[in-house]
């Protein structure tokens, strides 16, 4: 027997395959997101965060800066990982 696949259909007619990798997100949970910059080209960084919203495709994540400014980002579950207690981490790259 093979496993249940489980599709949404967006607004735009898309399929998209919906997965469950294990880890439940609540509001709340403090969480890590493996931030992987797009330009220019640098390592993924660990960057603390804390899940605000739970959609079927995405988690909003709120960060915080080096300046202590809060943003707001939709990330890919697949992105997140639970926070050990020592794990040092970063914060989210300002702008520049």
């Amino acid at each position: 027997m093979q496993p249940v696949r489980m599709l949404l259909i967006d607004e735009g007619g898309f399929q998209r395959e919906l997965q469950d990798d294990g880890m439940p997100l609540v509001p709340g949970q403090q969480v890590i997101w493996i931030h992987r910059p797009q330009r220019p080209l640098r390592k993924p960084r660990p960057v603390a965060a804390e899940v605000v919203q739970v959609s079927s495709l995405r988690v909003r994540i709120r960060v915080r800066t080096a300046s202590g400014e809060t943003m707001l980002r939709w990330v890919h579950p697949k992105n997140l990982r639970a926070r050990a207690p020592d794990e040092p981490v970063y914060p989210y790259p300002e702008s520049s």
